[in-house]
């Protein structure tokens, strides 16, 4: 868990060039984190991972009205060009995983039965956005409808969403679940091909995003709401020649320049614009886009709280309760 300037995020086991990259859906299969491809190298990390979420989720939902949660893995064809955002009242959805592992295991089902989604806070972030010339739409269920006037919708989710919402099933899933809903964000499908080039623009978005989320936080104390960003993203994914992509000399070093930008953004940061960047294209990071986009959102969020500090020095007393984000 990583908490600075007033913004949160979740991030995942970085590794080094001795370790294969444990993705979330390896600790989610039944016995698949004590294999021993994965005891021998990451499996350990599954028990950081869950432990790093029990934190995050018993410390800061009481705290958080609405997550936005950014996925580089949609499944709606409509996104070739276009960034995401789910338009609905609630969602829902299952998926089978196992059968890409290496080697291949039984294959296991996860669902997600009822994910409650903020559609006033996601309609006005897309109008917010749209009103600043942002490559955005609605995504809506069946996709076959760009209006606001149904009264009850629900949208089907995939793997992409349903992999990280199950691992933070603690923040909405009764009896211990709390009455938290959901923004979800996903990356159009040209990131696969064009992240490096997508660098200036995804920085833009996230200013954006954090400008949205301090507006709506500094209203009306009866409308008041606190906003956590979540994002959820592979690391490299050429660490092994029989893997999907390849064997690549540059995965190690992606990852450690993410891992080093996770733990310290500021001083850090030309190891994710710079250094991860020029990597990107050979490394293959699915998470890379969403990582630069959580880093506008934090520079955003730096900038306009210098400048209310400025203005409006904080109380002594005022402690993180009052944190915007």
């Amino acid at each position: 868990t990583y908490h600075d300037s007033k913004c949160l995020f979740f991030l995942g086991e970085c590794h080094d060039s001795r370790s294969v990259v444990t993705q979330w859906r390896f600790c989610l299969g039944p016995n698949l984190a004590h294999r021993p491809i994965l005891s021998s190298c990451g499996g350990s990390s599954c028990t950081r991972i869950s432990t790093g979420r029990d934190h995050f989720c018993s410390h800061y939902p009481s705290r958080i009205h609405t997550f936005l949660l950014v996925t580089p893995h949609c499944v709606y064809s409509s996104l070739d060009y276009d960034f995401g955002i789910y338009i609905a009242d609630s969602a829902s959805g299952s998926c089978t995983l196992g059968q890409d592992l290496i080697p291949p295991v039984a294959k296991y089902n996860l669902s997600i039965s009822h994910l409650s989604l903020d559609r006033t806070k996601s309609l006005d972030l897309l109008e917010f956005l749209h009103g600043h010339n942002q490559s955005v739409a609605g995504i809506y269920p069946s996709n076959n409808t760009t209006t606001t006037t149904m009264s009850s919708s629900v949208l089907s989710l995939n793997w992409g969403e349903i992999i990280p919402l199950h691992l933070l099933q603690p923040l909405f899933v009764p009896p211990h679940g709390h009455d938290n809903k959901f923004i979800i964000l996903s990356m159009p499908r040209r990131r696969y091909q064009h992240a490096p080039e997508m660098v200036p623009e995804l920085l833009q978005l996230g200013h954006k995003i954090g400008q949205w989320i301090q507006i709506i936080s500094s209203s009306s104390v009866s409308t008041r709401s606190k906003v956590g960003v979540i994002i959820s993203g592979d690391l490299s994914h050429t660490h092994q020649a029989n893997g999907p992509y390849g064997y690549s000399s540059t995965s190690a070093r992606m990852d450690h320049a993410l891992g080093q930008w996770a733990r310290h953004p500021w001083p850090c940061q030309s190891q994710l614009l710079q250094v991860a960047t020029r990597l990107q294209s050979q490394a293959l990071s699915c998470g890379f886009t969403g990582f630069v986009l959580g880093h506008g959102i934090l520079q955003s969020c730096q900038k306009q709280q210098q400048q209310q500090d400025h203005h409006h020095p904080l109380h002594p007393n005022q402690g993180d309760d009052d944190a915007s984000i």
